[in-house]
């Protein structure tokens, strides 16, 4: 059965709804994966007050008793760096501030789960999906377009369609292609041309 230009258009414009909410959770997702990441990586580094109330407070107080009782003071003020070095995550553990902290991260961790679901619940919801097209064109570049070709009567059939979005898809590879030709052929000029050259063109 042949789809009439508006049944396909309604399609298209349903499925193109679906995919830009779709990429938008999958780019928040990512983002939020990445940011997440990097935040647990810094989880257990003590913050630099922490580093201050427990190496420099104690150094500072050492400091004060260095003409009372100078050969243990000595001592100590080689001591407490080390030592504090050495524990100062393990301290750090046992505090509120870091259970805070990893509390936070939890539900940040909660938070980012659900919106996993909600990306892998989109890969699989037909709602997406467009009858007459093959999955390769599932994704709001290829649908957008294509609603374009049928507005601007470029194209009535799903094979031109596909055609004419193929031929875009080649010349925008090709100039891309292009682009770095000439950016490559640039980059050798300038080296051809002495240090001085690409250094100032550089700036």
């Amino acid at each position: 059965m042949m789809l009439s230009k508006e049944q396909m258009l309604k399609e298209l414009y349903d499925a193109y709804e679906f995919f830009k909410q779709a990429e938008g959770t999958e780019y928040i997702y990512e983002t939020r994966s990445r940011l997440l990441e990097e935040e647990r990586v810094k989880l257990e580094k003590p913050p630099v007050w922490f580093y201050i109330l427990l190496i420099f407070v104690p150094l500072y107080i050492t400091s004060l008793f260095l003409r009372v009782a100078e050969g243990v003071a000595s001592v100590l003020m080689f001591a407490i760096p080390i030592v504090g070095f050495l524990i100062v995550k393990k301290v750090y553990k046992k505090t509120p501030h870091y259970a805070k902290r990893v509390k936070q991260f939890q539900q940040k961790e909660d938070g980012l789960k659900n919106l996993e679901d909600k990306v892998v619940l989109n890969g699989y919801n037909a709602r997406g999906s467009v009858s007459f097209l093959s999955e390769e064109y599932w994704n709001t570049d290829a649908i957008g377009r294509m609603i374009s070709y049928l507005k601007s009567n470029r194209a009535s059939t799903v094979a031109e369609m596909v055609n004419l979005y193929e031929n875009e898809l080649h010349q925008r590879r090709m100039e891309n292609i292009q682009q770095d030709i000439l950016r490559e052929e640039k980059l050798q000029t300038e080296i051809a041309q002495g240090p001085h050259f690409v250094y100032t063109n550089r700036d």
